[in-house]
């Protein structure tokens, strides 16, 4: 029973830490295709 509950619990934090780790990523990977998108159109404005 003790061991069903620990199994449960763990899964549920594994969830919870999955999820943060998704969102994280999708925040970084906002901030670097913004940066990414700036310097883009810097470089073209520079070029014409």
């Amino acid at each position: 029973m003790a061991i069903k509950t620990l199994f449960l619990i763990f899964k549920s934090y594994r969830l919870l830490f999955a999820s943060s780790l998704l969102l994280d990523c999708k925040k970084c990977l906002c901030v670097f295709f913004r940066f990414y998108h700036q310097r883009f159109i810097k470089n073209k404005n520079f070029s014409q």
